[in-house]
């Protein structure tokens, strides 16, 4: 059976779920006096997935993807935060990072971007530029052309109904849009593990510098 506590922490609540020694971890902010964007996503779970870390990704990507990173986000006005963490997606032995960022210029309604990078010896290589999708972000536990499948929250924009939705990898780049086809909606919780975890607010990601110069 599904268990369920939850504790006060400040101004948010902590709220954990556990199903056969599994643990899921949901920060729910303080939603008034802020704006909209600093309320990006709406907190949402998956009740079958593994939380990898807390209520906030941490891992820090080396300086070379940052830069990647600035020259893929080059038109887009700040602020920006981001929050990045690995995964062996080809399942070669090598991870792949999965990059979520957030703020006023690249969130809407809907959501906000998840890029995918692959990694080719010091080199990183967009994948694909997912839209309006909300954390949490999970690798699945099933695989499409070699490369495991994503889960992503779909949410606002428009839909009647928030829903999950899994992004499979075509042979070339994942689909980039969790609202419309190819993107599978999904009826049941699926499991895998939670690579960017729900957030309070998109400050509490790192923040992505304007401008080699500041790196």
């Amino acid at each position: 059976a599904l268990r369920y506590n939850s504790q006060a922490t400040g101004k948010g609540r902590r709220v954990a779920f556990g199903n056969d020694g599994a643990r899921l971890f949901v920060c729910l902010g303080d939603m008034l006096g802020k704006p909209w964007f600093a309320r990006l996503p709406l907190v949402v779970t998956l009740a079958g997935a593994t939380s990898l870390s807390g209520c906030a990704a941490t891992e820090s990507p080396p300086p070379a993807l940052v830069g990647q990173l600035l020259d893929d986000l080059k038109d887009q006005p700040g602020p920006i935060h981001f929050f990045a963490a690995q995964a062996d997606l080809d399942q070669d032995g090598r991870p792949e990072w999965i990059v979520h960022v957030a703020g006023p210029a690249v969130c809407g309604t809907g959501g906000c971007d998840t890029l995918v990078y692959a990694t080719t010896r010091d080199e990183f290589r967009l994948v694909t530029r997912m839209t309006v999708t909300r954390p949490p972000i999970v690798v699945a536990e099933t695989s499409t052309h070699g490369w495991r499948d994503l889960i992503v929250r779909a949410s606002g924009g428009g839909l009647l109904r928030s829903h999950d939705a899994r992004l499979r990898y075509d042979g070339r780049t994942y689909a980039s849009n969790p609202t419309t086809d190819p993107a599978q909606q999904l009826r049941h919780p699926s499991k895998g593990q939670v690579a960017i975890p729900a957030f309070k607010s998109f400050t509490d990601g790192q923040r992505l510098p304007v401008g080699r110069g500041r790196l």
